[in-house]
């Protein structure tokens, strides 16, 4: 348990930091296309990407080891239409829209004969095109290197270069990075006692 504090410190500490590096390098949006992104992939961390197609079927979500099962929340590939098929997936959006939350976990419960059926119901949800997204880039403590590894190996065609933007958020300011650090720094305090008491 002692052991778990430092833990808990040090990852309250990286994300305080992260947060602050975030929001001081990201004070706006920079607006992109996806198609810019098949020639020059951005150093920004909060992007608006316009142009986006996409299949809520593509994507993919981690089971919670709490939950029911259901996705909390999705991984989707999004694409450009003016792309040739096989160019690279450069773009992974985090949804958490209810809507199209609860219309993949449908589509999750559904036996293989009713798809095509309610492929004709959901369509408009399903299919979508032209879709701008306005999020943060998920980089460092927010996107560990075997989530990445898992969403190359499960979603086809991803690059190499690709990123995951958490869609409908921005850069949290540094009165809540320094509570965070703060936070930190206090749970460190008290971890460090208990390993000196006598």
């Amino acid at each position: 348990m002692k052991f778990l504090g430092l833990l808990i410190s040090v990852a309250l500490l990286w994300g305080g930091g992260q947060t602050m590096y975030t929001y001081l390098n990201n004070k706006e949006a920079v607006e992109v296309s996806i198609d810019s992104l098949y020639e020059e992939m951005p150093d920004a961390k909060w992007l608006e990407i316009r142009g986006c197609s996409f299949s809520l079927l593509d994507g993919v979500y981690f089971e919670s080891v709490v939950g029911d099962g259901q996705a909390e929340e999705i991984y989707v590939p999004v694409y450009s239409q003016n792309q040739p098929e096989e160019a690279p997936v450069k773009v992974v959006v985090i949804i958490k829209n209810k809507n199209l939350l609860d219309v993949y976990n449908l589509f999750g419960r559904l036996k293989e004969e009713k798809i095509m059926e309610y492929l004709e119901k959901y369509q408009d949800q399903v299919y979508q095109s032209d879709v701008t997204f306005r999020g943060v880039v998920q980089f460092g403590i927010e996107m560990s290197g075997k989530e990445r590894r898992q969403l190359a190996t499960n979603i086809s065609g991803i690059g190499d270069d690709f990123i995951v933007l958490k869609a409908n958020t921005k850069p949290g300011g540094v009165g809540f990075s320094l509570f965070m650090m703060g936070l930190g720094v206090l749970v460190a305090v008290f971890s460090i006692r208990s390993f000196v008491k006598k």
